[in-house]
């Protein structure tokens, strides 16, 4: 969570919720194979994290944009996104908690 910029809670609650809505779609398109769908979703998460400086998360969501729109999903490449939505998981529920305290 280093170098992301502050969110008031109200943003903070959009972002979460929107991450969310992108996570579950993402997740759809895996699971029917759908690689425009993939990196249709990946891009909008990219261009999400940016705007709220995430880094390392951004980077990643970039490079499995740029994958996918670059060669078939792979095996290996399905476990780089499984282990990408976990870390955005993560991430998320941080900002989660954030707010109930």
């Amino acid at each position: 969570m280093d170098n992301w910029i502050t969110l008031s809670a109200q943003m903070r609650q959009l972002f979460i919720e929107t991450m969310d809505e992108d996570l579950l779609n993402t997740e759809r398109a895996l699971h029917a194979k759908d690689v425009q769908g993939l990196v249709r979703h990946l891009h909008r998460m990219n261009g999400s994290l940016a705007s709220v400086r995430a880094q390392a998360l951004c980077a990643a969501c970039n490079h499995l944009e740029f994958t996918l729109n670059s060669h078939p999903l792979t095996d290996d490449t399905r476990r780089e996104l499984v282990a990408f939505m976990s870390r955005l998981r993560a991430a998320l529920l941080i900002l989660s908690e954030d707010l109930i305290t």
